[in-house]
């Protein structure tokens, strides 16, 4: 099954093998990695690989992982909900609202499979990234963790949140 979801700017795709380089440009930046505890570092071409052969099309109604297409770019970041709701964005496309707007089209689509409610959360001090949920309606749900994160060598703290599609359907009005 082939998914797309798209807006004027973006489309989100399925990843692809092709995308291998582009990925691994992304997540070579210090200042993307340091905030995915998950993600090996340093990033390199066959953990690109290695992902890219794991990811399956939509198997739960709602859940699936995209590439994030800017028009006249090419990827920039993915975006996926397995359990919660994840993303990265290459550095030089920051502050631009891509992230929000792909956010939209991915929980426009999530929602509308019938689900309740999504997690997502982000590493203290990831600003960016719980700028980006509170404007979509997610908010704290009282719960932090000590994650490790790889590219850091060290323990940190997360910070989990909650929208409700409720909460996404009011904000969408």
């Amino acid at each position: 099954m082939s998914i797309e979801l798209k807006s004027s700017r973006l489309t989100l795709r399925l990843p692809r093998a092709e995308d291998a380089e582009r990925i691994v440009t992304g997540l070579s930046d210090f200042e993307v990695i340091r905030w995915l505890p998950a993600i090996p570092f340093p990033y390199a071409l066959p953990f690109a690989h290695e992902w890219l052969d794991k990811i399956t099309p939509e198997s739960t109604p709602g859940q699936a992982t995209f590439a994030i297409d800017l028009v006249g770019e090419g990827l920039v970041g993915c975006i996926g909900i397995e359990r919660e709701l994840g993303f990265w964005l290459a550095q030089p496309f920051w502050g631009r609202g891509l992230m929000t707007e792909a956010a939209e089209l991915l929980l426009d689509w999530h929602f509308s499979s019938g689900s309740e409610q999504l997690g997502s959360g982000a590493v203290a001090g990831n600003d960016r990234s719980l700028a980006v949920q509170k404007k979509l309606g997610f908010v704290e749900s009282g719960n932090r963790r000590t994650v490790y994160v790889n590219a850091l060598q060290s323990h940190a703290e997360r910070i989990d949140t909650v929208l409700t599609r409720e909460a996404y359907g009011e904000r969408r009005r």
